[in-house]
């Protein structure tokens, strides 16, 4: 009787025991409601950050850059839209980390005055290069044949037809061109506008093994004139295309006469790593009235 008396002392009574249910029940429901104000302000947050971004929290910025960027709007929103595209584009390149970490160091010079414009120019460019990587780098699946494919058949393929102007079934090499670089690897390059001196292409790596043949689109950043020789993303590169050496060759005349154009070498190893190909060298000639051809254009320096 005493034990049990002892019993009745340590175990509650069901008024304690309905009380601390009523507690429990009280306790649930206030930490969900603070759970839910407190994601609807992490979920408010994010949704600003879509509209005007950046991508990262201002309230540490600690760099000039930093602090330039979270003082302009149309920055805000470039850095965000960077961010965005960043990641899709590693998704399909992994060669795009060392390359944005190339980026972010140019980027990083910029100063005085003109930083707003020179972010937002580097900003732009930048995009334009990780959206193509993003968008067009995705492998895809060859169908059995494709030696044998005409150029529509290419076009269709490789899902080209808002890029590349239809030559029906011509499988001549100035529209489709297949070139070996290896037992793994074909240089395929497919014609989308013809000119007068050369052709604008759209290249792909084919990587062949016994069960299937995948595409990717080669990237690649071509040569312009502009105070200098510099480089930027072509969106079809234009030129003769050749593999020479270990290398990927474009080579560009501005006149029949071949007296002014550039010559540039490109890393083949980038190519079959998916990479973004930046030029390595070049030998090039702005000027079209001196008479000097190609094979005396002078190596020049490359700005990037």
């Amino acid at each position: 009787m005493i034990l049990m008396r002892e019993l009745m002392l340590i175990m509650p009574s069901k008024k304690s025991l309905l009380t601390n249910l009523i507690y429990l029940v009280y306790g649930v429901i206030f930490f969900m409601i603070s759970g839910a104000v407190s994601c609807s302000a992490e979920t408010s947050g994010s949704s600003e950050a879509d509209v005007g971004g950046p991508s990262f929290d201002c309230k540490k910025a600690s760099t000039k850059i930093e602090k330039a960027i979270c003082g302009n709007d149309r920055l805000s929103e470039l850095d965000y839209s960077l961010s965005r595209v960043y990641k899709k584009a590693r998704e399909n390149n992994v060669g795009v980390k060392s390359d944005q970490r190339k980026w972010l160091a140019k980027r990083n010079k910029c100063q005085g005055q003109e930083i707003a414009s020179c972010l937002e120019m580097l900003y732009l460019q930048r995009i334009n290069v990780l959206s193509l990587v993003a968008d067009n780098q995705a492998l895809i699946s060859v169908p059995v044949g494709w030696k044998d494919f005409s150029h529509s058949k290419w076009v269709s393929v490789l899902g080209l037809s808002s890029r590349c102007s239809v030559n029906e079934n011509i499988k001549h090499i100035r529209f489709v061109n297949l070139t070996t670089i290896n037992s793994e690897n074909n240089l395929l390059t497919v014609a989308c506008e013809l000119g007068a001196y050369q052709d604008s292409h759209l290249v792909f790596n084919l990587s062949i093994n016994e069960n299937s043949v995948m595409a990717k689109e080669i990237v690649v950043r071509e040569l312009y004139f502009d105070n200098g020789w510099k480089h930027k993303v072509a969106d079809k590169v234009t030129g003769y295309i050749s593999l020479d050496n270990n290398e990927f060759v474009i080579t560009r005349r501005y006149v029949g006469a071949w007296t002014c154009g550039y010559v540039a070498k490109y890393s083949l190893n980038d190519l079959l790593k998916g990479e973004v190909l930046y030029p390595l060298s070049a030998k090039a000639d702005n000027d079209c009235d001196n008479g000097i051809r190609r094979d005396e254009w002078p190596v020049v320096d490359i700005i990037d």
